[in-house]
């Protein structure tokens, strides 16, 4: 990733029984190597929905939305799928401050 990306996540997140709870980010990331590194380094920002409900109440669902900042490291593989992880500081919509791994491709 040397360039501009759109990248979209979707975080399901596991808190205690009844609450269900998640978030869809959409951010604009650039990306650079790091000198000597075989690691890519990304950086941007983006907007932030998040949603929460309790399990079997109707009409319980409570959504916000929020901008983010986001960096993160990508591992490359050689391969179509890379690991990831991410640091993303949250304004308003969800949690404060997520810290995520995945798999891009």
């Amino acid at each position: 990733m040397t360039d501009l990306r759109l990248l979209a996540t979707f975080d399901y997140f596991f808190p205690n029984s009844p609450l269900n709870y998640w978030e869809l980010n959409t951010d604009l990331a650039w990306g650079f190597r790091l000198p000597g590194l075989s690691l890519e380094m990304y950086g941007g920002g983006g907007l932030n929905m998040a949603r929460s409900s309790v399990s079997g109440v109707p009409r319980s669902g409570v959504g916000d939305v929020g901008v983010n900042l986001l960096l993160g490291l990508r591992f490359p593989t050689g391969s179509r799928f890379n690991p990831y992880v991410e640091l993303r500081p949250e304004i308003g919509g969800g949690n404060r401050l997520v810290l995520t791994t995945g798999i891009l491709f």
